[in-house]
């Protein structure tokens, strides 16, 4: 019997109740690692005894980033125990809506290039294949596919907007009868929030995300800034895709109006992402431009706890990874969220975001909006912030207040 055998049959055996946290977090991808994380930190805060198993799509050890080691959610539901409580808890994401061919395709780059060539018409139908080659009990890919006791609650979740009420595709009715059963639903902006509300006629609770207390966890960094001054900068492949001339334009400007080095860093690798690669295109046009090369680095996708210190001990995050945001505003880093043609950052940065500090569309305008940031106090931002970290408290706190009380009628 393999390691992962012996696992999933254990699970939920030490313990009355298991806490089974799903999402995506099998993938080279800063934000969706850390959600696991948080969560434990969570749990440990609100002396939650039980057992915690980290479940993804597929098994994973990314353990060399300070991640914790997923189980497959099929290997998982082996080792489940009819007599056992679980509570599974969705955190972390654009999960509500994602469905197999979406959330494979930032595992395993075939599904990314079928999903590219295959016509929209045809996308539910080669979806509902894939869910059955996965052996999946749910037509979208973060919902529960177990058949033992299990409350769902989703935590800080995102992934869902619609302005239409008038009628609901195959994949919203699927989302409809998930949100409708779970025991707690909690988003992270007011569009989604918004969206849901329309979908169930169910307010779910509007909570900042989860990893607004990534500074709680990996510790204030920001006091041990003995660098050089410098401007973090991160950008995923896709989400600058055409754009890369126009921000090393815009980052050569802010180099010379501020006189800060620039640190080009990686927050995900996995397919869909690929800052890596984005990051050393970026330097090369960059530095043609002009830019000292002994005020230019490039790092390479390090820990989780080294990447949160990157934008920690920076005076100013750039990017396009909502992470890399709500970390800067753990840390009262300044921040400029580059949101053209990424709902979740723009809508992200409307509901929590400083006044001052509500990101760029344009990359014309990046100049003057770093300029701006820098305007803004670490201090100011810290103290702007803190009342979101208790918000995510206490949504966890009711969270389990919500698992815990329908747990207890289902056994009276």
């Amino acid at each position: 019997m393999s390691q992962a055998d012996q696992r999933s049959t254990n699970i939920g055996m030490q313990s009355l109740r298991t806490y089974l946290i799903f999402g995506a977090t099998d993938r080279a991808n800063y934000g969706d690692l850390l959600f696991p994380l948080v969560c434990s930190r969570l749990l440990a805060e609100n002396d939650a005894s039980g057992e915690i198993v980290n479940v993804g799509l597929v098994a994973s050890d990314l353990s060399d980033m300070g991640a914790m080691p997923t189980i497959g959610f099929r290997l998982a539901a082996k080792g489940m125990k009819p007599s056992q409580s679980y509570v599974m808890i969705v955190a972390g994401g654009e999960v509500l809506s994602t469905d197999w061919l979406a959330a494979l395709g930032y595992v395993f780059k075939p599904v990314a290039l079928l999903a590219y060539l295959t016509p929209d018409r045809m996308k539910w139908r080669l979806n509902r294949v894939l869910q059955h080659v996965m052996r999946g009990r749910h037509p979208l890919a973060f919902h529960s596919h177990f058949d033992a006791n299990v409350d769902t609650a989703y935590v800080s979740v995102g992934g869902y907007r619609t302005k239409s009420s008038n009628s609901f595709t195959d994949k919203e009715s699927a989302l409809r009868k998930s949100l409708s059963q779970a025991a707690y639903v909690s988003v992270r902006d007011s569009d989604v929030a918004a969206s849901v509300l329309r979908l169930t006629n169910r307010r779910p609770d509007l909570t900042p995300d989860s990893a607004i207390i990534v500074s709680d966890l990996f510790g204030d960094g920001a006091a041990s800034r003995n660098s050089r001054p410098y401007i973090a900068v991160q950008c995923g492949l896709k989400k600058i895709e055409g754009r890369i001339d126009q921000l090393a334009e815009a980052l050569f400007t802010a180099y010379e109006q501020t006189g800060l080095d620039i640190v080009l860093f990686a927050i995900g690798t996995a397919p869909g992402h690929e800052d890596d690669r984005a990051t050393a295109l970026l330097r090369e046009k960059v530095q043609a431009l002009g830019v000292d090369r002994s005020r230019l680095y490039l790092e390479p996708l390090g820990t989780l706890q080294e990447t949160a210190q990157i934008i920690a001990r920076a005076d100013v995050y750039v990017g396009t990874s909502l992470h890399g945001v709500i970390t800067a505003m753990s840390y009262g880093t300044p921040y400029v969220g580059l949101y053209e043609g990424i709902p979740k950052m723009s809508a992200y940065l409307a509901s929590w975001g400083h006044q001052a500090l509500k990101g760029v569309g344009g990359l014309s305008l990046l100049p003057e909006a770093i300029e701006l940031a820098l305007s803004v106090s670490r201090e100011e931002l810290r103290l702007f912030h803190s009342p979101d970290k208790q918000r995510v408290r206490s949504s966890f706190k009711a969270m389990l207040l919500a698992t815990q009380r329908l747990n207890s009628e289902a056994g009276a």
